[in-house]
């Protein structure tokens, strides 16, 4: 558990910033309903300035490695 004492409505403490700053140092980082940005992070969210909103949308690509049963034939235990 974190105490700390309580800042503006829905702003994110600091130190929990910190902390994921320290356990995951190279890692890509976001955060959701940002009210400003931070330097190493990627913000998304509409009362900050420079976000992923105001970015163009990149295209997405994915590979489909292995498809589902569908859960009709999952439940009956076998292929139709």
């Amino acid at each position: 558990m974190l105490r700390v004492k309580r800042a503006h409505h829905s702003f994110k403490p600091v130190q929990v910033r910190n902390l994921i700053a320290a356990w995951y140092p190279d890692a890509a980082k976001l955060e959701m309903f940002a009210r400003e940005s931070h330097a190493g992070w990627d913000t998304f969210g509409n009362e900050v300035s420079g976000t992923l909103l105001d970015q163009e949308p990149r295209p997405f690509k994915f590979e489909v490695l292995e498809t589902a049963p569908h859960p009709e034939q999952a439940l009956a235990g076998g292929e139709k």
